[in-house]
This record gives C-alpha cells, sequence and structure tokens, in this order.
C-alpha cells in the first residue's frame, strides 16, 4: 500500500468548525488566531479513503470507467492510471477574520463588502511555510492548477515559489458564493497583481469574459457584476462534477490545485484549515461528499 502526506496550519487552542443553515452553507473562520504552527504526519492512503468515502457510491468514478464499458467496446485511449492530487486551500484571509468575530448566521449579520478578500500577514506566513513541503513533494506536480481568486493565486505563489512547472487558472475552482468575498475581479485587472499568471489569466478572459463569477439573475450583466448572489447548491455542486470532468480529461498524472473550503468539502467531506495541503487519488473524489444547505 502507498502512503500520503498531509501538511496543515492550526490555530493553538482552537479548531476549523463550519456552518450550515436551511438556506446556505459555508465556513465559518476559525477562532481568533493566536499563534500557528505546520504539522504533518503520514497516513495510508487506503485509511484515508475509508475515512472520507461517502456510504453510497454515488455513480462510477473514472478508476473504474473500463469495466462499465459495453462488451466488445474499445477501451478509451484516455485512460491511465490513478491521478495523484496535491489538494490545498488558501491560507487566512481578512474575510476570515472578520468572521471570527461577526457570525454570519446570526440576524443582522452585515457583509462587509471585502471583495475579492486578500490574505491577512498571518495567511502570507502561513503560504510561505508552506513552501519547504511541497518542494519535497515526490513526485512532484505536473502542474499548478488555482482557483482565479486573489487568495488562491497567492497562496499558490508563495507555496510553489521557485516552481518552474506550468501554471493554470481554472474558473470552476472558484469558491461557492457566500459573501462578497467571493466575488472575483476582471482578469485583467487580477493580472497585473499576479503577471506570472498573466497568460492563463488572458485564457480565463477569453473563455469566460470580465465576469466569471456565479452572479444568478445579474448572469451576463457587466452593469452589475458586484451583485453578491449566493450560488445555489445544485448549481454549485454542477459545477463540482464540470471541476472534476476537466481533472479526469487532462494528461498530467500529478497535479496540484489550490482552491477554497467549500470546493474541497464538497469533493472529499474533509473541511480543510487554511494553507492545509493533502494528497488524494482522483477516484477518491465524490461531489457531495460534504453535504451544503
Amino acid at each position: 500500500s502507498s502512503s500520503s502526506s498531509s501538511s496543515s496550519f492550526s490555530t493553538l487552542g482552537g479548531t476549523t468548525k463550519s456552518f450550515r443553515s436551511t438556506c446556505r452553507g459555508g465556513p465559518t473562520a476559525a477562532p481568533p488566531v493566536v499563534a500557528c504552527r505546520p504539522f504533518f504526519h503520514q497516513q495510508r492512503r487506503s485509511v484515508r479513503a475509508s475515512a472520507i468515502a461517502p456510504r453510497d457510491q454515488e455513480g462510477a468514478e473514472a478508476g473504474s470507467m473500463l469495466d462499465d464499458a459495453p462488451a466488445g467496446a474499445a477501451k478509451p485511449k484516455t485512460m491511465r492510471r490513478t491521478k495523484t492530487l496535491y489538494l490545498i486551500r488558501h491560507g487566512r484571509t481578512e474575510m476570515n477574520d472578520h468572521l471570527a468575530k461577526n457570525d454570519w448566521s446570526k440576524k443582522g449579520f452585515v457583509d462587509p463588502g471585502l471583495y475579492d478578500t486578500r490574505l491577512t500577514e498571518l495567511g502570507i506566513r502561513q503560504a510561505t511555510a508552506l513552501g519547504p513541503l511541497t518542494a519535497r513533494l515526490d513526485p512532484q506536480p505536473q502542474v499548478l492548477i488555482a482557483s482565479p481568486l486573489s487568495r488562491a493565486l497567492m497562496t499558490a505563489e508563495l507555496a510553489f515559489e521557485g516552481y518552474e512547472g506550468p501554471r493554470e487558472v481554472c474558473v470552476l475552482a472558484r469558491e461557492r458564493i457566500f459573501h462578497a468575498s467571493d466575488v472575483g475581479r476582471h482578469p485583467a485587472d487580477i493580472a497585473v497583481d499576479f503577471p506570472a499568471w498573466g497568460e492563463a489569466l488572458d485564457t480565463l478572459h477569453s473563455a469566460h469574459g470580465p465576469v466569471w463569477w456565479h452572479t444568478g439573475e445579474w448572469v451576463d450583466d457587466v452593469d452589475h457584476p458586484r451583485v453578491v448572489c449566493v450560488e445555489p447548491v445544485a448549481a454549485f455542486e454542477e459545477r463540482m462534477h464540470a471541476l472534476k470532468e476537466w481533472i479526469a480529461g487532462r494528461d498530467e498524472e500529478v497535479i496540484a490545485i489550490v482552491a477554497h473550503w467549500g470546493v474541497w468539502f464538497s469533493l472529499t467531506g474533509r473541511e480543510f484549515e487554511n494553507c492545509e495541503l493533502v494528497t488524494f487519488d482522483y477516484e477518491q473524489l465524490r461531489v457531495g461528499s460534504g453535504k451544503m444547505f
């Protein structure tokens, strides 16, 4: 059996929790941070798989596609051994800090309007401290992928400093819209802050235009791109299915992806802490492993 490694940053004396209401779901921030520390542990992949796998098996996964093919059918040329995925959540953000002091499940909560929220000083330290671990990943990722939100791009930049492989931005890996902090920016504006991702952001702009996040009834209305419209669970999970298919269709067998709490919660059932890195096999990803409302 093979083993997988994970690293994360935790608050001293606190744990990350989540909030789920009848109308929408998402993460509350961890309790106020006193300090952070990296910790590493080894765990058998088979143990982790049994811990996160849902009890009801939903559909055929990529690893079993050949078995489901009709008798005598040609085997798809794209099928290959399982993909190794390094899944990472972004570092601590301004919005995480705000939610640590303001419970958004309470009546009267006011969204502070922290559009495309940025990493705090702690978040920057967390992402930088992740660098030595990513440098020792074996095998090394063949591609580095990030959500187009600034907190994910900054985390990818710092955690993979010195990485010389290809970089891509994946719009499917963006966070579910909960607050203004999950609303993005024009790709050209993001590229000013992250020039190393300029080509990937140009591709994003060409494919999706200036407004690439969920806008609900305002879809395709560039005059109202900053309207915060909570993304319905059905729409979000449909996007997670598309993300899985996108990953499955890639040529690389070892992929690093920097994304968000909601994305990894849906696909793994695990509540990732800020700057936590966990290794998964592709076959372990199941949409809806973590239930949102």
